[in-house]
């Protein structure tokens, strides 16, 4: 009977160790994705200034508070990448 207890509780014990792992994964293949699609967005608002002020305004208009949440989010994510970049190419240089 220990023993079976025993080797439960390190069944359990891996179990935990992997589900950890595979979730701090997830969470990391999400905060990828996040950070190349902000980049995408704001690429094509800095191509098309137009846009960029119309969907500001929609924004605004309708008051879209998860919206600006997100947009400050994606302007900080933003905002890191351009760095990075920069560093990166003048390190490479």
């Amino acid at each position: 009977m220990l023993k079976e207890s025993k080797l439960i509780e390190e069944l359990k014990r891996e179990y935990d160790e992997k589900l950890k792992k595979l979730r701090q994964k997830e969470k990391e293949n999400k905060e990828r994705i996040y950070k190349k699609l902000s980049s995408a967005l704001f690429k094509d608002f800095e191509i098309n200034e137009d846009f960029k002020n119309e969907f500001n305004l929609l924004v605004e208009k309708f008051d879209c508070k998860n919206t600006k949440n997100i947009l400050d989010k994606i302007n900080n994510l933003y905002d890191f990448n351009h760095r990075n970049d920069k560093i990166d190419t003048a390190k490479k240089q």
